[in-house]
C-alpha cells in the first residue's frame, strides 16, 4: 500500500489526472474547452469594440458599461442559432429597439451615442457571423478558427463602423446649423 500512496502521489505532482486518464499528445494539464473559446472570443469583440467607441468619443464608464450588454447580445444569438427547434418563436430575436434603450438606460447614453454604439454592435455581428449558417449544431471550435477566415468581413465591418464615425463626428463639427 505504501508503494502505491507513493505513486499516487507523484502522480498527483505531475499532473497525471485520477483514474490513469491518458492526456492529450501535447502534455497538457487543460483539455480544449469549446465552450471557453466562444465565451473568450465574445470577450475579446466586447473590449475591442468598447476600445472602438472610446475613439469614437464616447465616454469611458459608457463605453465600458457597455462591454455586457454586447456580450449578453452574442450570449443570446448564439443561444439562438443552436437552439432545437431551429425555428424561435416569433419576436425571439434581439432586436435594435430592445437593445438601444438597453444602452441608453444601463449605460446612461444620449440618443445618438447609442445609435453610434448600435452601428458598431451591428457591423461586429455580421462580421463574427459571416459565413455562418442561420441555424447549426453549435461547434465553437470551427467557429473559433472560423474568426480567421473572416479577414475580409471585418475589414469591411471597419470600414462600414469609420463611415459612420465619420457621418456621427461631421454632425457634431457642423452642429444643428448644418442640418
Amino acid at each position: 500500500m505504501d508503494n502505491y500512496e507513493r505513486a499516487r502521489k507523484l502522480q498527483e505532482e505531475a499532473g497525471v489526472p485520477p483514474g490513469g486518464i491518458k492526456r492529450c499528445c501535447c502534455n497538457c494539464r487543460r483539455k480544449l474547452d469549446p465552450y471557453q473559446l466562444f465565451d473568450d472570443n465574445v470577450e475579446d469583440i466586447a473590449k475591442s469594440l468598447a476600445q472602438i467607441m472610446l475613439i469614437c468619443g464616447i465616454s469611458t464608464s459608457k463605453s465600458y458599461a457597455a462591454r455586457s450588454i454586447i456580450k449578453r447580445a452574442f450570449v443570446y444569438h448564439e443561444r439562438l442559432r443552436t437552439n432545437c427547434p431551429p425555428n424561435p418563436a416569433p419576436g425571439s430575436r434581439l432586436n435594435r429597439e430592445d437593445l438601444l434603450q438597453a444602452l441608453r438606460l444601463k449605460c446612461e447614453m444620449d440618443p445618438v451615442e447609442a445609435m453610434l454604439t448600435y452601428a458598431i454592435i451591428k457591423r461586429a455581428f455580421k462580421a463574427f457571423y459571416h459565413g455562418k449558417p442561420p441555424v447549426t449544431i453549435s461547434n465553437p471550435i470551427v467557429d473559433a478558427m472560423a474568426v480567421h477566415t473572416q479577414h475580409a468581413a471585418w475589414m469591411h465591418a471597419a470600414h462600414k463602423t469609420s463611415r459612420i464615425f465619420h457621418d456621427y463626428y461631421g454632425g457634431l463639427l457642423l452642429g444643428p446649423q448644418a442640418l
